[in-house]
């Protein structure tokens, strides 16, 4: 599943979305700017497409149980 997204700018999501490469962060408590990035995604499908493929590939490298496996055993080899 590849989307685009649009999240507020708090909390840990900076750390997921990456402003203008996977999706856009937008300032809380701003329901102007939110509403900007959605109408923009809506009318940019080529933009759409960029977001959720770069997420889709950010999570695939983070985030699988095969990548989170071996930096795992990794850190007990590095312990040995």
């Amino acid at each position: 599943m590849e989307k685009a997204v649009v999240a507020t700018n708090v909390g840990g999501i900076p750390d997921l979305i990456k402003n203008g490469e996977n999706g856009f962060l937008v300032n809380p408590h701003n329901p102007k700017e939110l509403a900007e990035k959605i109408l923009e995604l809506i009318n940019n499908q080529d933009l759409r497409a960029k977001f959720g493929k770069n997420g889709r590939q950010y999570v695939s490298g983070n985030f699988e149980w095969n990548h989170g496996i071996k930096k795992f055993a990794n850190l007990f080899l590095e312990l040995k």
